[in-house]
């Protein structure tokens, strides 16, 4: 999408678990975001399960489908299942346990043996680098990450007040 940045954000959202625990956030957001050459994205996200869900925190499905190609990723590993009578550990909620897992790791990685591995840890590793000694750094540009935070403030703006939202945002 290099050379054709968002122009239009529309969202809603719902919720009452994240209020109810005294977070002002909506427990399922959906958006469509247009970019300038008319290209439109749907994004969801949901992470209000419910406290037995047999995943830990998400289940990630990405479609992308166009003129010269089609990425589908289905990696919410209910392929992968895990059921124990003694219950496992719930990695994000102290106190609750599941009897049965979806055996999948988080997007950021996970900790073993002391450290943090995956895509997050070598994100932060490389641009640790970058900044030590001068590495080149391949991670996102500052500007692709202004974009990105952009688009998501436009996201909770339109949830919040159910308008269109048109980017860039004006800086107050």
């Amino acid at each position: 999408m290099e050379g054709n940045p968002p122009v239009e954000v529309i969202s809603r959202g719902y919720g009452t678990i994240f209020k109810g625990a005294g977070y002002d956030e909506d427990d399922v957001t959906w958006a469509i975001v247009t970019f300038a050459g008319g290209a439109v994205v749907n994004l969801g996200v949901c992470y209000a399960f419910p406290d037995k869900y047999p995943t830990f925190g998400q289940d990630a499905r990405i479609e992308i489908l166009g003129t010269e190609g089609v990425i589908i990723i289905d990696d919410d590993h209910r392929d992968q299942v895990l059921f124990t009578n003694r219950g496992i550990p719930h990695s994000y909620l102290p106190g609750q346990s599941v009897n049965m897992a979806f055996m999948n790791s988080s997007s950021p990685g996970e900790f073993a043996l002391g450290q943090f591995w995956g895509p997050l840890a070598d994100e932060t590793r490389a641009w640790l680098d970058h900044l030590s000694t001068g590495h080149p750094c391949h991670n996102a540009r500052a500007e692709e990450g202004r974009m990105a935070l952009e688009v998501t403030l436009a996201i909770q703006q339109a949830s919040r007040t159910g308008k269109i939202v048109k980017l860039p945002l004006e800086e107050e």
